[in-house]
């Protein structure tokens, strides 16, 4: 048996006993006096135990969801849990012993519009954090890139592709106000969550294939078709990308004409994402070489 069921258990069998041990006291006591307000102090100990015992039992719960989901900050989304919670309880206890918590509840109201005033982007990091958590778009590991909520698309120098900017790296960790993550150049980032639920993300991790395009210019004096061919027969004599992409999932076109030079384009489909970068590396070896020979 697990060490959370075990903890589960022995809760319930203590919140039992501690139950019974009141309601048999109560009994005893209502018995030799009759009060009203001692009867109303043990029902509310009754209730502030059962309430308790159902608070801790959500709380493990809800902890051994946040780390089953490889999240290393359940500690803070539990004791935000558990501050809402007990409060819910003890207002909830206090009226049910004839307290006036009328008062009470508008002054928490004015002091929860005050504190969400002054704390938006606080708050606003926070619950973006928890949902980041729930909807889980990336976790722990995973290799993502990310754009601002402006989603702008930059032009590139030839007009064949579009560069989507953002960041790219490995999340390390996802917590209430921040998610850090690893840049490709090694700078440890950290993104505030309100600004991260927002943005744009690729998640490549979870990317099995992809379509990518390598362009080349070539001179006017190279004869297409030989270099087509010559293209051809070193991409499936070349083991990484003969290995990884089907011969009949390559194109090899023309894609624009200019005065020095015109322009050929090499399309891949179902490239496995892991390998993009090595498959770009290996297609543009096989473009200088077959140039070379087409001449």
């Amino acid at each position: 048996m697990s060490s959370y069921n075990t903890t589960i258990i022995s809760s319930f069998i203590i919140a039992c006993l501690a139950v019974a041990t009141i309601i048999l006291l109560h009994t005893l006591v209502y018995a030799q006096v009759h009060s009203v307000v001692l009867e109303k102090a043990i029902d509310a100990a009754v209730l502030g135990i059962f309430g308790l015992l159902i608070i801790y039992l959500l709380n493990e719960a809800l902890s051994f969801y946040a780390k089953g989901g490889r999240y290393k900050d359940a500690g803070p989304i539990s004791r935000i849990f558990l501050m809402l919670s007990i409060s819910i309880l003890a207002i909830f206890i206090l009226g049910y012993v004839g307290v006036n918590i009328s008062g009470i509840l508008v002054s928490a109201g004015f002091l929860g519009i005050v504190i969400g005033l002054a704390s938006q982007t606080t708050l606003g990091n926070l619950f973006a954090g928890i949902t980041i958590m729930a909807t889980k778009p990336f976790q722990d590991n995973d290799r993502i890139t990310f754009s601002t909520w402006q989603y702008n698309i930059i032009p590139p120098s030839y007009s064949h592709d579009y560069i989507l900017p953002g960041h790219s790296g490995v999340v390390d960790e996802i917590g209430l106000m921040y998610t850090s993550m690893t840049l490709e150049n090694g700078t440890r980032l950290y993104v505030p969550n309100g600004i991260l639920i927002q943005s744009v993300v690729l998640n490549h991790t979870r990317t099995s294939s992809k379509y990518i395009r390598v362009r080349a210019g070539l001179a006017h004096g190279v004869d297409f078709a030989k270099f087509r061919s010559r293209l051809m027969h070193n991409i499936k004599n070349n083991k990484l990308i003969a290995g990884k992409i089907k011969v009949s999932d390559i194109e090899v076109i023309i894609s624009d004409i200019n005065s020095g030079e015109y322009g050929v384009e090499i399309r891949a489909r179902h490239v496995p994402a892991v390998e993009e970068e090595k498959i770009k590396e290996a297609l543009n070896e096989a473009v200088e070489k077959s140039a070379s020979k087409a001449r």
